[in-house]
């Protein structure tokens, strides 16, 4: 189950960060004169859209962390990418709420970057995970003691 749900992570990761980039082109955002030309999108639509893919994201990373086995590199990943998208989401809900300060969506610009390492790092580790072999008990048999030998 774990490859299927990294996967869906990582598509939608992408369109997530497809839509902050309409949200950020489309938006009154701070620096802006009133010269620039913006995407010629709803903003507050977009945003609305934005907010649903990433509350859409965090289901999957939240299943897909529950799915993995406890201690696996996979699962350590997938709790440090679930920890850097909450607090992504954070800036990005203090962003919206303090009226786009500069400071707030250059942050939120950055940790998407951050957000988007991280689904990458977590689907390949889930991909190393699933394609390791896993180590059978007991010593090789190349490498076990012969029976003893008849004498002869």
């Amino acid at each position: 189950m774990p490859s299927p749900l990294s996967r869906l992570l990582l598509a939608g990761t992408a369109v997530l960060l497809v839509a902050g980039t309409a949200v950020t082109g489309s938006g009154p955002h701070a620096g802006d004169s009133s010269d620039v030309d913006r995407m010629p999108f709803d903003w507050a639509g977009v945003t609305v859209v934005h907010g649903v893919l990433a509350a859409g994201c965090l289901v999957v990373g939240g299943l897909l962390f529950a799915a993995l086995p406890g201690g696996s590199p996979a699962r350590g990943r997938a709790g440090v990418f679930l920890a850097v998208f909450v607090a992504q989401g954070a800036v990005g809900v203090f962003q919206s709420l303090a009226s786009l300060p500069s400071v707030a969506v250059i942050l939120h610009l950055c940790g998407s970057a951050l957000v988007w390492a991280g689904a990458v790092r977590v689907a390949l580790a889930v991909h190393q995970h699933r394609t390791t072999v896993p180590v059978a008990e007991g010593p090789s048999p190349r490498l076990a003691r012969p029976t003893a030998v008849a004498d002869t």
